[in-house]
């Protein structure tokens, strides 16, 4: 019986961690939309197909207006044989849902490196506004690990709350290899990967996002050269379950 309450237990873990990434896919079919849309867009404008490109947003901007930026969008793209594209994240503000984008691209003049923002709006079909921008240096924003210069004491904050979160990572896991008498494998695998990172947008509008830790591992308040700030809250879900529940793995049958 107390096998099976063990891994209920352990079950219950899992769920939570899976319902909180969730919260993350809860737009798993818009992003799939978006990143269609944007494919498409590219596709087009790679091949100079105005007309493809401006049924991907026909819907919502007129086509005279459409033109001047496709000209824009087809220089800033000259000499693109081909492209990869990473989502970075999104964001969610009234009926407007976006999907930003990395675009790596192949040119003959090197690798270049693009930021792509696809947008829809409840109510219109395709893209609602198509954003291009040509990263000419990768925008590293304070606060980041990578640029602490000039950031505020809630940015080191931040970075001092991740870094007591690995802290306690850590001694979650030695106390469980020490002391764990049952399921310790189980244990330590669920402290070491059991981990989330939440993001918050509060500028320019408010979104919320949900990651694997490891993809971002660690708390930060970051700001942006063009006036975003993102909180990051780096969750060691693992570890806290340990300790809440340590006492049913320390202690054996006997």
């Amino acid at each position: 019986m107390k096998k099976h309450r063990i891994l209920l237990i352990i079950v219950c873990i899992f769920m939570i961690l899976c319902g909180l990434s969730g919260c993350a896919q809860g737009d798993k079919d818009a992003n799939a939309r978006l990143e269609a849309g944007t494919r498409e867009m590219l596709d087009a404008l790679l091949a100079d197909d105005t007309d493809g490109a401006y049924a991907v947003v026909g819907a919502a901007v007129a086509r005279e207006e459409f033109l001047p930026v496709y000209a824009e969008m087809r220089e800033m793209l000259s000499g693109v044989s081909s492209y990869a594209l990473r989502q970075l994240g999104t964001n969610k503000a009234g009926k407007e849902y976006a999907v930003s984008f990395l675009v790596t691209a192949d040119a003959e003049d090197g690798e270049r490196s693009y930021a792509v923002t696809a947008y829809e709006r409840e109510g219109v079909t395709g893209l609602s506004a198509f954003l291009l921008q040509r990263n000419e240096d990768e925008v590293v924003p304070r606060g980041d690990l990578r640029n602490m210069k000039g950031a505020g004491a809630l940015s080191w904050g931040m970075l001092a709350l991740g870094g007591l979160s690995w802290l306690f990572v850590l001694a979650a896991a030695v106390d469980c290899g020490r002391n764990a008498k049952r399921n310790r494998g189980i244990m330590l695998f669920i402290i070491l990967f059991g981990m989330a990172t939440l993001g918050f947008t509060l500028a320019p509008s408010a979104g919320f996002s949900l990651v694997h830790g490891y993809y971002e591992p660690y708390s930060a308040f970051l700001l942006y050269p063009d006036g975003g700030e993102v909180l990051r809250l780096f969750l060691p879900l693992g570890a806290i379950g340990w300790f809440v529940l340590r006492g049913r793995f320390t202690h054996s049958d006997e």
